[in-house]
């Protein structure tokens, strides 16, 4: 079972998008600040990002937060957050947006260049010490270091982008899914 929840800052020595001299993301004047989420709700949170910005939707955190507690009645999302299979969250996710796994999308690189940010997880360690799954998307990257390129992605903890993850370590650090966003449904 896969549990979602809010999650400490991983790296506090990471460094900040103002660091970085050439970012490339999915789409030009994409906002670089969200509305943080609120309790355990990052799936729900970054999954209305997506919506906004791919499909210039409406779709709100608590409108999926509401379609998921609908069938999962036993389940508060934001104190509970959303649990399941990889599979179940995959449903889930297809149940609102077209996707493609990212490497069936031609990888990282290709599916950025093509307008399609990346909804992923991520390892990260909880207020008790406890390692969670921690939904952000990505949506850039910088290949201006070769030897070091660095993804971007939106962290709905708290609202910003972060470029700790490298690219190189990409697969590693997405243990859940890693599902291009090609539209809305």
């Amino acid at each position: 079972m896969l549990v979602f929840s809010s999650c400490i800052v991983y790296d506090k020595a990471a460094p900040s998008i103002g660091n970085s001299v050439a970012p490339k993301y999915f789409k030009a004047n994409l906002p670089l600040s969200m509305t943080p989420q609120t309790g355990k709700t990052c799936l729900p949170s970054i999954m209305a990002f997506a919506n906004q910005q791919v499909c210039h939707g409406k779709n709100y955190d608590y409108n999926y937060i509401d379609r998921y507690e609908t069938n999962h009645p036993d389940i508060n999302v934001v104190e509970d957050g959303i649990s399941g299979t990889a599979e179940d969250l995959v449903d889930f996710i297809n149940a609102n947006f077209k996707t493609q796994f990212y490497q069936s999308a031609g990888g990282v690189i290709k599916c950025i260049d093509a307008g399609y940010p990346i909804l992923t997880t991520i390892l990260c360690t909880d207020n008790d010490g406890n390692t969670k799954l921690h939904a952000v998307l990505v949506i850039g990257y910088d290949m201006s270091n070769k030897t070091n390129p660095r993804l971007y992605y939106m962290n709905p903890v708290d609202g910003r982008v972060w470029n700790n993850m490298r690219m190189f370590d990409f697969s590693k650090s997405c243990p859940a899914y890693a599902l291009a966003i090609t539209g809305c449904r």
